[in-house]
């Protein structure tokens, strides 16, 4: 099995565990000082990340690493714009899909198991290329940005939010 194989299997077991975990969103967020929530504070990251990447209506979005896509059918919701989702794991396009239909997005999203490494889309499609907590899992970051890139349009812009590493360290550390 290579490791792409094992990856998407991975991500499809390890989707409803991580669903019930960290919930719809399935990211970390942003916490602000009296935040304890976690809810709250994955709905503030999607927030902050959009006017990061001023989101406008009618905007074509690329969620790269869109996981169970609760953050690109917010988007959907809030600015009217149109996002396409992927992700290797197909358990996650499945849920993600079918929230979209549930709640009446399946025309303004929809969602692809698609390697962000080589996604197969067209170049020069998106306004925003969105990626939230997920780039620190691909492990050819040069090409990650290629790609991102490749399918942006002509002053779109990419919004990436993620966790790094602030220091190496072993469990002989602590």
């Amino acid at each position: 099995m290579d490791a792409s194989s094992h990856n998407q299997q991975h991500y499809d077991t390890v989707t409803d565990a991580w669903t019930y975990i960290l919930g719809d969103n399935l990211h970390y967020g942003a916490f602000s000082p009296g935040t304890q929530d976690l809810e709250a504070a994955t709905d503030q990251l999607i927030w902050e990340m959009a006017e990061f990447g001023d989101l406008q209506q009618g905007m074509k979005v690329l969620d790269v690493g869109c996981g169970i896509g609760n953050p690109a059918l917010a988007l959907c919701q809030k600015f009217a714009c149109d996002v396409t989702g992927i992700t290797i794991s197909g358990r996650g396009v499945e849920l993600a899909n079918a929230d979209a239909q549930a709640r009446g997005l399946s025309g303004s999203a929809r969602f692809l198991v698609s390697d962000a490494l080589d996604n197969r889309l067209g170049a020069d499609v998106f306004d925003l290329v969105w990626q939230m907590e997920s780039s620190h899992l691909m492990y050819d970051k040069p090409r990650l940005f290629q790609e991102n890139s490749r399918v942006l349009k002509s002053g779109g812009v990419i919004v990436l939010c993620d966790l790094f590493l602030k220091r190496e360290f072993s469990v002989t550390d602590i």
